[in-house]
């Protein structure tokens, strides 16, 4: 099986690697997908409400959401019996909206506010907007490098 850009065989020792951190992958994207929209409006409440500064909750509590997300998937993942059973559809949709509604809590609050005096719409700019996804990625990318040099035959030194 030759992929279409390299004309090669993939190393079967990182499509091990890409097919463990799929589930990650997905659920960490998953979880900054529904958590942008509210990121997005947080600033612009923030704005209406006349209020300045940037609010980081958004971004971090996103994040969070992301990290729990990958923690859900771990903890399934290890138990098998529990990958077979349905969701309760009420757990499901508490889980989206807690995903789609917490990043909204920056809106009101005052804590973690940066850049006062500054417009929220900087928060376009400043949010940590798809750390998770990236450290996820960048994870997938060091242990596929790994991987490939542990199966790479030993060249012997002259």
């Amino acid at each position: 099986m030759a992929t279409e850009e390299t004309g090669r065989a993939p190393d079967p020792a990182v499509a091990a690697v890409w097919d463990d951190l799929k589930p990650y992958a997905a659920a960490a994207s998953l979880v900054q997908v529904l958590g942008t929209p509210a990121e997005l409006v947080v600033p612009v409440v923030r704005r209406l409400l006349g209020r300045d500064g940037v609010s980081l909750v958004p971004g971090l509590v996103s994040a969070g959401n992301g990290l729990v997300g990958l923690a859900v998937v771990r903890f399934v993942r290890g138990r098998p019996d529990l990958s077979e059973e349905p969701v309760p559809r009420a757990l499901l949709m508490a889980a989206l909206g807690h995903l789609l509604l917490s990043p909204l809590a920056g809106a009101w609050g005052e804590r973690a506010v940066v850049l006062r005096g500054r417009s929220p719409l900087w928060g376009g700019v400043v949010l940590p907007s798809g750390v998770v996804p990236i450290a996820v990625m960048a994870t997938a990318v060091v242990r596929a490098r790994r991987a490939r040099r542990r199966a790479a035959p030993a060249v012997p030194v002259r």
